[in-house]
Order: structure tokens, then sequence, then C-alpha cells
């Protein structure tokens, strides 16, 4: 995420990963790419068709969106973020 292509803000200006362009359109976010793929691709399934599961799946997806925004909002508050921070 710390070295994306100087280009890729130019393609998606939300610069949010993951984000994929199909015939011209271009989606970003977790979530949205699932369903996105979901409807517009053959194949298995990426998320159940169970309702209840499926508001779990998004919920879980909001917290996790959520917590990863608020650590990198905290870890920029102490100053500059090197690329060490986004190595496992």
């Amino acid at each position: 995420m710390a070295d994306k292509p100087a280009w890729y803000k130019r393609v998606y200006p939300k610069n949010q990963v993951p984000s994929l362009e199909d015939n011209k359109k271009i989606i970003g976010g977790s979530l949205d790419l699932i369903k996105y793929i979901d409807s517009n691709f053959d194949g298995h399934k990426l998320i159940t068709d169970d309702p209840r599961k499926q508001r779990f799946a998004e919920e879980l997806l909001g917290y996790s969106d959520a917590f990863n925004r608020a650590m990198l909002d905290e870890l920029r508050s102490k100053g500059p973020v090197t690329a060490e921070a986004g190595k496992n």
C-alpha cells in the first residue's frame, strides 16, 4: 500500500486498495469489490446468499475498515509514517 505507483491516484482518485477496473469502471473497497465480482462474473460466489450471514460479513468488514483507518490515523498523528510501518 505504501508503494503504489504515481499513476494509481490518477486512475483511482480515492487511492484505496484493493481496486478493480472492469469495462472502464473502477471499483474500490473490499465489500464493493466482492459484490461486483459476484454480480458480474461466473463461478463460485465470494459471499453467501444467506441474508443474515451477508449482514454479518458487511458489519465485520465495516469494523475492520474503521479499525484500519483509526490505526493509520494514530500512526500519522505520531509523525511521518515510513515505509517500515507497512512491512510485515
